[in-house]
């Protein structure tokens, strides 16, 4: 029988709680040359406290405690930005065009898959990603390509899948 987690086994070091906090003051200042102030800050410090005390036993003494610090918040950092570039941008209410929303149905379901069952390789990747979130520029350098280049496989799709009478 496997334990669920090593850490349960295992009891943290004293030492280790110690030493984190001795470097709090230090922590916060690396946020604050990360861009971070007042409650984000907070938030940031926090969440490499967690991060550090849930996978204690990944520090190795020989190491700088503080590199092993600043790497938890790099991938904190880096996990929150990933979380906000997929999140979905709220466009405001404009006077001249009329917006009418409904809730999902089974028939929204079926024409979504259909349409995303028609997107084809290449194309069809950029399509899926520029839904997704990503900008052109990261796109294009994914497939080894440019902006402008991954703008028109964008749109030969779309007008692929237009023809067809699918959206995009």
């Amino acid at each position: 029988m496997h334990a669920h987690n090593d850490n349960a086994t295992a009891k943290r070091p004293a030492w280790f709680d110690a030493k984190l906090l001795a470097y709090r003051k230090g922590l916060f200042a690396l946020a604050r040359r990360r861009g971070y102030v007042g409650d984000e800050a907070d938030d940031l410090v926090n969440d490499v406290y967690v991060r550090c005390l849930a996978n204690w036993q990944s520090y190795r003494e020989e190491g700088s405690f503080f590199a092993y610090l600043h790497w938890a918040m790099r991938g904190i950092i880096a996990e929150n930005k990933r979380r906000r570039a997929c999140r979905p941008v709220l466009v405001g209410a404009r006077e001249d065009v009329d917006i009418t929303a409904t809730m999902p149905s089974q028939e929204h379901y079926a024409e979504l898959s259909l349409a995303l069952s028609r997107l084809q390789g290449r194309n069809g990747t950029v399509v899926l990603r520029q839904a997704m979130g990503d900008d052109l520029a990261e796109i294009g350098r994914s497939l080894g390509v440019g902006r402008e280049r991954a703008r028109q496989l964008a749109e030969a799709e779309r007008l692929r899948l237009a023809k067809m009478g699918m959206a995009a």
